[in-house]
Order: structure tokens, then C-alpha cells, then sequence
């Protein structure tokens, strides 16, 4: 008699529970998962090309925007942010004239680029450049990336936003339109026969192999052709945060590197970026 009073206990207890674990297992599964707001440029690529995509896209960065390669490769690296945060980090730098060292703090600590805009208090029209009437407060995170990333490359190398998303859109990740534009720059080829080549071969330094484009000169992207008024006011600032624009004064003509050491007997002011 007190074995089924137990019993029964038991099963009460456990009815109860259930609904409460199931409802916490239901709510868990509704959250996101770690790094799926961040955009994934690479579905699909293998080891080695993502490798050499994200040599370009590393470079590319620190060339289009003016700034050191360390500084990207601090940010992906250490602050952990994804290569389309780093990049979408140092454009509202130089767009905005912000700190990109708190920028990348704010988007390391979660928060999202309609907030970080919000905060900031800019305006609407400043996103005019990415896209005419861009409300980035309506965006999501990753789709906001993905419009930088997508706008980088067409600014970069030339071609139309239209054309970056229709190679997307057929199934080429953006890591792999990067690295066929790059490739078609430097080997005069058209960016659909080097994606046709890539179906018929195992990686794209196959493809670069192929025609005619170096190991040590695949890494390296081509000079950007757009992007010049974001470079024109700053020649490299450095994950240090030291940028030199001083002439030095006694012999010679002081050049900063970094914390505005001067050359010579000069002290340039570094000024911080």
C-alpha cells in the first residue's frame, strides 16, 4: 500500500515536470544558434579554397578601405568577428569618421548595425552609397552583410551589383565570386569561364594554375578600382590604433608609423584612428 502510495507520488511528480522540461527543450530550439547571424561566405568550398578566398578577402579589405592588414586580421582573429563583420566594421569607419575599435567592441558584445547606426545617431542618407533609400534599421544583421560584402566586390573590381548577385544566386559562394573576379583580372579571362573551369577541376588553384596565375600572386588581389574616397584621407591605420600624418621637424622630413615617431630628430603627433 505505501509501495503505490509512493508510486503514485512519483508519476504526479513527473506529469507535472514534463510539460515545464518540454516547454524549456521548445524554447531552446527557438533560439539561434551561435554564429548563424553571421554571413556564410563559403558554403560549400572546400578547405582550400576558402583558404585562398580568405587571403584575397583579408588583403582586399585592408586595400579597399586603407587600412593595415593587421588590423583585419586582429578583428577576425582575436575579436572574433566573422570577415563580413570585419569588413561591414571598417566601412562605417570610414564612412562614418567612427573609432573602428569601438565599433568592433559593440559587434563583438552582440549588438546589431541598426542599433550601432542608431547610436551613432546618423542619418538615413548616409547608407545612400550601398543602396538608394537603405533603411538599415528594418535589416537583418546578416543581410546587411551580405549587401556590404556584395557592394565591396562590385566597387572593388568593377562590375555590377546585378551581375555579383546573379553568380550568388547560380550557385557560386561569394568567397568563390571573389576569387573568380580576382582571378579574371589578373589572367584576362571572363569571370563565367573561370566559374565553367571550376565545375571541371578540384580547386581554384587548379583553376589559377591553369591560366597562367602564380602561387604567391593568387593571394595577392588586384588594386581596387573604386573606393578612393575612403583611402583618400587615411594612408593605414594600424590595429594599434596609431595613425602618423605628422612631417617631422629638425632633419629631414619626420614620416609616423604607427605612434608618430618621427624620422630624424622630429616627433610627428600620430592621431588616433
Amino acid at each position: 500500500m505505501g509501495d503505490a502510495v509512493g508510486q503514485g507520488v512519483e508519476v504526479i511528480t513527473v506529469r507535472q515536470t514534463l510539460p515545464l522540461a518540454l516547454l524549456i527543450i521548445i524554447a531552446l530550439s527557438l533560439l539561434p544558434a551561435p554564429g548563424t547571424a553571421a554571413v556564410n561566405l563559403a558554403v560549400g568550398m572546400s578547405a582550400s579554397d576558402v583558404s585562398l578566398g580568405e587571403a584575397l578577402l583579408v588583403a582586399g579589405i585592408a586595400s579597399f578601405l586603407g587600412f593595415d592588414t593587421t588590423v583585419v586580421v586582429h578583428y577576425h582573429s582575436d575579436v572574433r568577428l566573422p570577415l563580413s563583420g570585419v569588413l561591414t566594421t571598417l566601412l562605417f569607419s570610414r564612412m562614418l569618421d567612427a573609432d573602428h575599435h569601438r565599433l568592433a567592441a559593440w559587434r563583438s558584445q552582440g549588438r546589431g548595425w541598426g542599433q550601432i547606426a542608431h547610436d551613432l545617431g546618423v542619418h538615413p542618407g548616409a547608407f545612400n552609397k550601398l543602396r538608394k533609400g537603405l533603411d538599415i534599421g528594418s535589416m537583418r544583421d546578416d543581410d546587411f552583410e551580405r549587401l556590404v560584402v556584395v557592394w565591396t566586390l562590385s566597387r572593388y573590381y568593377g562590375v555590377g551589383e546585378d551581375r555579383v548577385r546573379g553568380w550568388q544566386q547560380a550557385g557560386t559562394p561569394l568567397l568563390g565570386v571573389l576569387i573568380a573576379l580576382d582571378l579574371g583580372a589578373k589572367s584576362h579571362r571572363s569571370v563565367s569561364d573561370l566559374l565553367k573551369a571550376r565545375r571541371s577541376l578540384h580547386s581554384w588553384n587548379a583553376v589559377a594554375d591553369k591560366v597562367g596565375v602564380g602561387k604567391s600572386a593568387r593571394k595577392r588581389p588586384q588594386k581596387p578600382k573604386g573606393g578612393q574616397e575612403f583611402r583618400g584621407h587615411a594612408s593605414g591605420a594600424t590595429a594599434g590604433g596609431g595613425q602618423g600624418n605628422a612631417a617631422g621637424q629638425g632633419h629631414g622630413q619626420g614620416q609616423s608609423h604607427g605612434q608618430g615617431q618621427g624620422h630624424g630628430q622630429g616627433k610627428g603627433k600620430a592621431k588616433g584612428h
